[in-house]
């Protein structure tokens, strides 16, 4: 039987002594010429972190940006800051930056602790002993539904948290009523609060973040909109505003382009 081309190829490659552990050894220093050359490419814009030793989390930064898309050129700076025991709670309508803030955070405290430079003009933090990101998942709902299976994520990430700890939480308690989703939702910020970790909520939930600022559970900001248009900059305050009916029409999906849709395919009844 004669071998094709791919079969004679991986023959000889399987034959090369410890090729497998080059590759790997390659690809490594790929990565880390990759982290030696972000100070350059972050120029005067970054920095090179101050990082702590403390009891728990604390993250304050000066104009930090998101790492890919600074690099991509399209990245707003801000300035915030996080001590552990206060949660964070990030208001405001859709696309209007509050993922990119905290995945801004996120991933420069990576980098910090990586040993290279982040995309900030100033960055002081606790050295974190666990990075947990926890986002919605619909890809693997089990028997348990929507809640269950986001509640078995939530209730991981409380089990992995310590007081140095970096926690992002994109939403709580979705799949259940409002009124249980914002008493589960403050029960876990809350339980988060008092370990002291580090811990960002992304949320639309008005109502829960006015119980939790109320309360003095957590310390709520909002990204500011100027007349519906998004200026990606954080602020102290609750967002009350939606960008639902924008993103709406920009899709073609809207009230009025629903009852287009409708006539175009003869289901409106006149």
């Amino acid at each position: 039987m004669q071998l094709g081309f791919a079969d004679v190829l991986r023959q000889r490659i399987s034959a090369i002594h410890n090729l497998g552990e080059a590759l790997n050894a390659v690809g490594k220093l790929d990565a880390l010429l990759s982290l030696a050359a972000l100070p350059d490419r972050f120029g005067s814009d970054g920095c090179y972190p101050d990082l702590g030793d403390g009891s728990q989390f604390f993250m304050q930064c000066r104009s930090i940006h998101n790492p890919v898309l600074y690099l991509k050129g399209a990245s707003i700076g801000n300035d915030f800051e996080c001590t552990g025991g206060t949660p964070r709670l990030l208001t405001g309508p859709n696309s209007g930056g509050k993922t990119t803030l905290v995945t801004s955070i996120f991933e420069s405290q990576i980098l910090a602790q990586l040993g290279t430079a982040v995309p900030a003009l100033q960055y002081e933090a606790t050295v974190t002993d666990k990075f947990v990101f926890q986002g919605p998942s619909f890809a693997a709902l089990d028997e348990h539904g929507r809640f269950g299976t986001e509640l078995l994520a939530t209730r991981e990430a409380f089990l992995q948290a310590t007081p140095r700890s970096l926690v992002v939480l994109d939403e709580v308690g979705d799949g259940t009523t409002a009124e249980e989703r914002n008493d589960f939702a403050a029960a876990v910020i809350w339980g988060f609060s008092k370990i002291r970790c580090g811990v960002f909520l992304v949320t639309h939930n008005i109502a829960l973040a006015d119980r939790l600022s109320r309360e003095g559970t957590a310390e709520v900001y909002q990204m500011e909109f100027d007349q519906a248009h998004p200026t990606f900059k954080v602020r102290p305050g609750i967002s009350r505003c939606s960008n639902a009916e924008r993103v709406a029409r920009a899709l073609q999906f809207a009230p009025e382009d629903i009852d287009r849709i409708l006539r175009e395919r003869g289901y409106h009844a006149t």
